[in-house]
C-alpha cells in the first residue's frame, strides 16, 4: 500500500508536486529489491529509492548534483549502470560487470579499513572500562552495524555478479555443445 506523503509537505525534486507516495517493493524480483523502500511521484512519475544501497564514497560524482553516483543493477542479463542516487539530474551510465566489481571490491576494502579501526578503538574504551551504556560506545557500536550492514549489501551485490557470470558461462557451454 502507497502513503501519500505529498499532503505532509513532501514535494516531488522534478515537478515540485505534492503528489508524492512512499512505499515499499513487496514481490520478490529478479534484482533482490524485495522490502526496499522508495517513493514515486503519481505527477511526473519521478522514482526514487529511500535507501542508500550502492551509493558508496568511492563512486564517482554525479556530473549534474555533484553527489556519488549509486551503482545499482539492471534486469538480471543487462549489466549495472552508474546513475543520480536522487534522480534529479537524470544522469546514467552503463557500466562493465569488472568495472562494477572493481568499484565493490574498494568499497569493500575501505569498510574493511574502517571496522578494523573501529575494533581498536572499542578494545580501547572497553580497557578503560567504559560500559555498553556510554554515548561513546553506543555510537561507535552504531557505526559498526551501519559498516556491517553496508557491507552485507555489497557482498550481496557481488554474489549477484557471480551468478550472473555463473549463468553466462553455462550458457556460453550449453551454446558451444548444441554446435558440436
Amino acid at each position: 500500500m502507497l502513503e501519500h506523503v505529498g499532503r505532509r509537505g513532501v514535494r516531488c525534486p522534478t515537478c515540485k508536486g505534492s503528489g508524492v507516495y512512499r512505499g515499499r517493493v513487496k514481490e520478490k524480483n529478479d534484482l533482490q529489491n524485495q522490502g526496499r523502500k522508495y517513493q514515486v511521484c503519481r505527477g511526473c512519475g519521478h522514482f526514487m529509492w529511500l535507501d542508500g544501497i550502492g551509493i558508496w564514497p568511492s563512486n564517482p560524482l554525479c556530473s549534474g548534483c555533484r553527489y556519488p553516483c549509486r551503482l545499482q543493477k539492471q534486469r538480471p542479463r543487462s549489466g549495472w549502470q552508474l546513475c543520480c542516487a536522487y534522480r534529479s539530474c537524470k544522469d546514467r551510465v552503463e557500466i562493465s560487470d569488472d568495472k562494477a566489481e572493481g568499484w565493490i571490491d574498494m568499497f569493500l576494502c575501505g569498510v574493511q579499513m574502517h571496522l578494523s579501526r573501529l575494533a581498536g578503538e572499542e578494545r580501547r574504551l572497553r580497557r578503560c572500562g567504559l560500559p555498553e551504556s556510554a554515548p561513546e560506545m553506543e555510537r561507535l557500536l552504531v557505526r559498526q552495524g551501519d559498516l556491517n550492514g553496508q557491507r552485507d549489501q555489497a557482498l550481496e551485490m557481488k554474489k549477484f555478479l557471480q551468478r550472473r557470470r555463473e549463468l553466462a558461462m553455462g550458457n556460453a557451454i550449453a551454446g558451444s555443445c548444441e554446435a558440436t
